[in-house]
């Protein structure tokens, strides 16, 4: 299942991580340094999401029947991957609803949201350093430093 999922969303140039001590999901665009909390609905129903403000219900409705002549036949089964469509689905769902589409641009397309997830991005960029840029706690008989920063 989620190898499908990430094979659909490599096709878009994201990819699905996780942070390392949270274990929280999160989209990372490796081309533009982007990260999202949630997949990229926009473009997962081939849809701009730079011109997300002038898209309609009907754009949003179009896209999502575009792909359902792809993955739906006329029995209502799912051809080829289950996993791609209920992708599909969950975008159509979420952006054909005003609060749910407001709640995910909110949180993951507006500029407050790209300043939130900065941090993401710096995690992701810390990740692939050598190990020996990393920080390091100091040892354990090593006296913590006091709120001047001066060891006591």
């Amino acid at each position: 299942v989620l190898f499908v999922m990430a094979e659909f969303l490599a096709k878009l140039g994201w990819q699905e991580c996780r942070t390392p001590v949270r274990n929280q999901t999160y989209y990372w665009r490796e081309s533009t340094k982007e990260a999202q909390t949630s997949p990229p609905y926009y473009e997962i129903l081939g849809l701009d999401p730079s011109k997300r403000e002038s898209c309609t219900k009907s754009d949003i409705k179009r896209a999502w029947f575009g792909w359902k002549q792809i993955y739906v036949d006329e029995d209502g089964k799912t051809i080829g991957h289950p996993e791609e469509w209920a992708l599909l689905m969950k975008a159509y769902l979420t952006l054909r609803d005003n609060s749910t589409r407001a709640r995910y641009e909110c949180d993951n397309l507006t500029a407050s949201a790209r300043r939130k997830l900065v941090g993401l991005a710096q995690v992701k960029t810390t990740l692939i350093l050598p190990s020996y840029q990393l920080w390091t706690p100091p040892e354990p008989d090593e006296p913590p430093p006091d709120a001047k920063g001066k060891k006591k």
